[in-house]
């Protein structure tokens, strides 16, 4: 086997091992979306683009968070409150401002 030829099948084992990861990120989003609606009704769209673009880690955050929530927010929290910031959901906006 000549170098090229190595490199080429390293090349194609580096993609697929890619196209599967994406793939089971893909059905663990359309699971997850189909769970929260289940549980919570209709969700927001930019709620589902988040949801598509989170990786394979956040998607079994999040997964395992739909078992025990009370609601949307307590499954999309960002993970701040354990490093002393408030956990805010991810669909939130700004942090409001508090008056003086």
């Amino acid at each position: 086997m000549t170098a090229a030829d190595r490199l080429r099948a390293e090349g194609r084992e580096e993609g697929r091992a890619e196209g599967e990861a994406r793939g089971e990120a893909r059905g663990r989003a359309t699971a997850l979306i189909e769970q929260l609606t289940l549980k919570f009704g209709r969700l927001p769209d930019s709620v589902e683009q988040a949801i598509r673009d989170g990786g394979l880690e956040q998607l079994k955050v999040w997964a395992a968070r739909v078992l025990t929530a009370s609601s949307l927010d307590d499954v999309l929290a960002r993970e701040g409150a354990a490093r002393g910031r408030e956990r805010r959901p991810i669909n939130s906006g700004p942090k409001p401002r508090r008056s003086s």
